[in-house]
């Protein structure tokens, strides 16, 4: 079928489509879908190539309405179709893509429906925590504990986590999964926080104090040899020397402080602990370690890029924890572009939507036959957007370079800065294979499809879409 005529075109024109859910029920998926044809359009006007025509489709924020737009979009000769947003609209609307041999560039986070055609341009949770693990471990941190959302996103980052921290040699003592509801974090926390063993802890200390103090304290008697008599033996410093995060004494022999809330004796197990959390969730879950005796100032806390949030450091419990994310630099910049066309700050994602239509325009100069093809989107030396640079592997998953920042009380910092160019062997998260993993899939497959048949607002609420539009990254 023929494409649109286009008459103020000097040449046929190169038809990208964009799917969104313009029309999605969630007020804030909405704006979200908005922010990024914004950005979409603000990427035309600056890179100014008449030759790319965009073709804007709604989804309506389902997988039906995905594959209609889709099919509308093909049947109107798209060349290239950008997006959609939700991985159950992405599952849908690529087999209509594949079957038209026509490459997609979605924005959702969950790696099961690329490939095939298929690529993401997204923030993968994967990656995030593969950055920021690596980077503890060359910071001398080897043992992590986590809390884990109740999600597709949740399980997803839970086979990250274990994956990257066996993959260094560390290992993990504590790790508990919890529902996404406040009331229901305590127990979790609490368990992670190793509460209860800690408190009993304590609680024995302080009976053998007592005990010792009801009667006079005993004094070893050694033999010396210049009087030949019996004296009392002159202790000695102790042997063990227990670092701030086991309690016990420390280097120069001091007994070391309980933590302020004195209710626990000893530390935690472990020397990091992962919040795989953003938003008001975010800020409901880390202070129960806190509350339970964990002290984020001898316990690094770490997340993902869910914590890409200058007001982060409000939050006393999240000070000087640490995240991986695209180093932010060249994204303010973008914001500042966006809201003097615009007039507000555009969502944490919007990038997304500049990055997708500036490759979609630079790729349009190539020939025909290869502008949009596979070994062109898969070039393993990257392309450089808003948020740094990226590549398209074989299974249409992408790789970005994403640096590690730090939370602060003034705002973020950059610590380890994200790469410049990728290497030709460098080490990339892999598919998890085998039955442990295979198990996993059926289980966030089956949490993905009730999502699918009843819960679109669930999957919103599992994207973190639900109330910080700005943060939001768990498509």
């Amino acid at each position: 079928m023929p494409g649109l005529v286009v008459p103020h075109m000097d040449k046929e024109p190169i038809r990208v489509a964009l799917l969104l859910p313009l029309s999605h029920s969630q007020g804030n998926a909405k704006a979200v879908a908005q922010a990024l044809l914004n950005a979409a359009e603000l990427a035309l006007f600056e890179i100014e190539n008449t030759n790319v025509l965009m073709m804007p489709k709604d989804t309506f924020g389902t997988p039906s309405g995905a594959r209609r737009a889709a099919r509308a979009a093909i049947d109107e000769g798209a060349d290239l179709i950008l997006g959609p947003l939700f991985a159950s609209s992405v599952r849908e609307a690529g087999k209509v893509a594949r079957r038209a041999n026509v490459p997609m560039i979605a924005f959702s986070t969950d790696r099961t429906v690329a490939g095939d055609g298929v690529y993401l341009l997204s923030f993968l949770p994967e990656q995030e925590v593969k950055r920021v693990v690596d980077f503890a471990f060359s910071e001398g941190f080897y043992s992590f504990a986590a809390l884990i959302p109740q999600s597709a996103y949740g399980y997803r980052v839970q086979a990250a986590f274990e994956y990257s921290v066996q993959r260094q040699g560390g290992y993990i003592p504590q790790m508990q999964s919890y529902p996404r509801v406040a009331e229901e974090m305590f127990a979790p926390a609490r368990i992670v926080a190793e509460y209860d063993r800690r408190k009993a802890a304590l609680e024995q200390k302080e009976k053998d104090e007592k005990l010792l103090g009801e009667r006079p304290p005993s004094q070893d008697m050694v033999f010396d040899p210049e009087t030949g008599t019996l004296v009392p033996s002159t202790p000695e410093a102790p042997v063990e020397q227990y670092g701030p995060n086991t309690g016990g004494f420390g280097p120069d022999g001091e007994v070391l402080a309980r933590p302020a809330n004195q209710e626990t004796w000893g530390g935690v197990s472990y020397q990091a602990v992962l919040l795989p959390e953003g938003g008001t969730m975010l800020r409901s879950l880390a202070p129960l370690l806190p509350y339970f005796d964990v002290d984020p100032r001898q316990t690094k806390f770490l997340g993902t890029g869910l914590w890409d949030d200058e007001t982060l450091g409000k939050e006393p419990s999240l000070v000087g924890g640490w995240f991986a994310a695209p180093s932010p630099d060249m994204r303010n910049a973008f914001s500042r572009r966006y809201e003097k066309a615009y007039g507000k700050r555009p969502p944490r994602i919007a990038s997304l939507g500049f990055d997708a239509v500036a490759l979609a325009s630079s790729l349009a100069g190539l020939p025909e036959r290869t502008r949009f093809a596979p070994e062109t989107l898969a070039n393993s030396s990257g392309f450089a957007g808003i948020d740094g640079i990226f590549r398209f592997l074989p299974d249409g998953s992408s790789e970005r370079g994403l640096a590690v920042i730090q939370v602060n009380p003034g705002g973020l910092e950059v610590i380890s800065p994200a790469p410049t160019t990728f290497q030709r062997n460098e080490d990339v998260m892999p598919r998890f294979e085998g039955e442990a993993y295979d198990r996993r899939e059926e289980e966030i497959g089956a949490f993905q499809d009730a999502l699918d048949r009843g819960a679109l607002d669930g999957e919103v609420r599992d994207q973190g879409l639900e109330d910080q539009p700005v943060r939001g990254t768990g498509f």
